[in-house]
């Protein structure tokens, strides 16, 4: 199960880290001042350690290719994933009612 979630955590900040890219690249076109760095708040301190450091990142066994991709946009420079805990994230108001 610990496993499964971990794979599903990786498969989800590719995702999303792509989105960043996408919302990044529009920006540029579109010419709107934006950060260099895309920002991930991510509920899971392992994923968050596994994302910026590389020497934790060397003592894993088996990493995706997603998280890989992860891994490189925070080393660029290009991606920053902050921890913040479960309780303290807000959900917009449209999707609190449903």
């Amino acid at each position: 199960m610990q496993n499964q979630y971990a794979k599903l955590l990786e498969m989800l900040l590719a995702d999303a880290t792509t989105e960043v890219i996408w919302v990044q690249k529009l920006l540029c076109e579109l010419r709107i001042p934006h950060p260099r760095a895309g920002r991930l708040w991510c509920d899971n301190i392992g994923a968050t350690y596994l994302s910026a450091n590389p020497v934790f990142h060397a003592r894993t066994k088996h990493i995706e290719i997603d998280f890989h991709f992860v891994r490189k946009r925070v080393a660029q420079g290009l991606l920053d994933v902050k921890f913040i805990k479960t309780q303290e994230i807000r959900l917009p108001m449209d999707s609190q009612n449903r």
